[in-house]
């Protein structure tokens, strides 16, 4: 699997004298599953930002963020993952987990394909294979990623907290 240790994040913000600088962002908050998924999510935001100051700082885990709160990174499925699951994805996040992986959250998902490509169905049994640059929104629906391909897919992701069904 790709490795996704260690990006690359800088922020531009202000020094404590107000001029325009750039700051690493430190360490991204990690979810490894071998062989199925590693998520590396790099920064949240706990509610609207107050640029350039009150913009949120690295997570200290993956949960999806509360309603107005926003979390971004990257995920990277496996290589001929689909269909595999294991029990530390359901307790990793607040998501209802069925045991196929299908699961939703109270959530939009800004989803960019980087590199590889990746199914994403739906519940009901729609399925849309996505691309190195095809961008999905997805609305709070229930759904799962399958990845039966012989690469590994990249994905950038910002995700977006918001009212739902579950909360």
């Amino acid at each position: 699997m790709k490795d996704l240790a260690g990006p690359d994040v800088v922020v531009a913000t202000l020094d404590k004298d107000g001029k325009p600088c750039f700051v690493k962002a430190g360490e991204p908050a990690r979810f490894i599953v071998p062989e199925i998924v590693d998520v590396a999510y790099v920064w949240e935001s706990k509610g609207i930002a107050d640029v350039p100051r009150g913009i949120g700082a690295p997570p200290p885990d993956i949960s999806f963020p509360a309603a107005g709160g926003t979390k971004f990174g990257l995920v990277c499925f496996a290589p001929k993952s689909a269909d595999k699951f294991d029990e530390a994805q359901r307790t990793a996040t607040d998501a209802d987990y069925d045991e196929d992986g299908m699961h939703m959250s109270d959530t939009i998902d800004y989803d960019v394909v980087i590199s590889g490509k990746i199914d994403v169905k739906l519940e009901g049994g729609e399925i849309r294979t996505l691309r190195q640059g095809s961008m999905i929104i997805m609305a709070g629906v229930n759904h799962t990623w399958k990845n039966p391909y012989d690469e590994p897919c990249v994905m950038a992701t910002i995700i977006v907290g918001a009212h739902g069904k579950r909360g």
